[in-house]
């Protein structure tokens, strides 16, 4: 554990694709998982994150904001991925209720929803939950 903040350090080196269509939000995520010792693959939006998990790069787990730009929501992108990869994890971040969001994910123990604050433990703790499989 960090003595500073909780957090243990991700030894397993997992590769994360972080899908946020806001920049700024998404510089944030993506610090705050490389601090946690994930690799990033970063996508703005669907389109980008189907062409990522597209393409022949190992993917570990998706976070994903749920409401996009252009209406899109991020739950959208589990027919996508998991067409190919049926197990792949995903933790779902969100500002919004929380009751109105999980009415649109499934529920197994492989997609986690995260509510915006969070801290950086509160981060740790869902990405091991799901990567376990526990969510």
């Amino acid at each position: 554990m960090d003595e500073r903040d909780g957090s243990a350090p991700n030894t397993g080196r997992r590769t994360v694709l972080v899908v946020e269509d806001n920049a700024s939000v998404r510089e944030v995520f993506v610090r705050m998982l490389k601090y946690l010792n994930y690799d990033i693959l970063e996508s703005d939006g669907i389109a980008a994150a189907v062409g990522i998990l597209n393409e022949a790069r190992p993917v570990d787990l998706v976070v994903s904001d749920c409401m996009l730009s252009n209406g899109a929501r991020g739950w959208d992108l589990i027919g996508h991925a998991r067409g190919r990869r049926r197990d792949l994890p995903f933790l779902f971040i969100t500002g919004h209720d929380a009751a109105t969001v999980e009415a649109h994910l499934p529920r197994d123990a492989t997609t986690r929803l995260l509510r915006k604050p969070f801290t950086l433990v509160d981060l740790d703790r869902a990405l091991r939950a799901v990567l376990d499989g526990s969510g």
